[in-house]
């Protein structure tokens, strides 16, 4: 139980820096969009909320069927890569 509040508090982190970095570029870059900016902050909130829900759903699974520590490997990768790609859409902005 405690690396799945480990893991909602990393994620909680991880996009509030991502958001962050979202409003940095808007500031500095006055030739992004509002809609690309709002299309990046978006991503990183639908992010957030899907991942929260896959981890939550975990309790749902079948135990015998699901092995917990490759479903959250799966899960943090999966994260990684999501968070790689927003982070270059935010780097384009600038």
């Amino acid at each position: 139980m405690a690396s799945i509040q480990r893991l909602k508090k990393e994620l909680s982190y991880v996009t509030s820096e991502l958001l962050f970095g979202c409003y940095i570029a808007e500031m500095t870059n006055p030739k992004a969009t509002t809609d690309e900016l709002s299309q990046v902050a978006e991503d990183i909130t639908t992010l957030h909320a899907t991942t929260i829900q896959k981890i939550n759903d975990f309790k749902r699974l079948d135990k015998a069927e699901q092995n917990g520590r490759k479903y959250f490997v799966k899960l943090r990768t999966n994260l990684i890569n999501t968070t790689q790609e927003i982070v270059e859409k935010i780097e384009a902005l600038r």
